[in-house]
């Protein structure tokens, strides 16, 4: 197996196991209204929908900077550009 073949191979593994990683998000998700999607569930506010827009996000921003992908679309920064962005101010 040459060095081309063994990367299709790890990518099409990589691919298999995100989608059903995705898969899995989504099902837990299914069959819940609205009103339980939006619903805060933390103290910081974090809702069930909220979590599956950062898990987007995430796989968007950081998948397609590894793989050398052009963005569509700008990914707006929520906070401040620091050295540690979990830092508190």
């Amino acid at each position: 197996m040459d060095a081309t073949e063994r990367a299709t191979m790890i990518k099409s593994e990589l691919h298999r196991c995100l989608q059903g990683a995705r898969s899995s998000v989504l099902s837990k998700l299914d069959g819940l209204g609205e009103h339980s999607l939006r619903r805060p569930m933390t103290p910081t506010g974090t809702n069930l929908l909220g979590v599956v827009k950062h898990l987007g996000m995430l796989e968007y921003g950081y998948l397609g900077q590894v793989f050398g992908r052009q963005h569509m679309f700008a990914i707006r920064r929520v906070w401040p550009p620091t050295d540690d962005p979990f830092r508190r101010g």
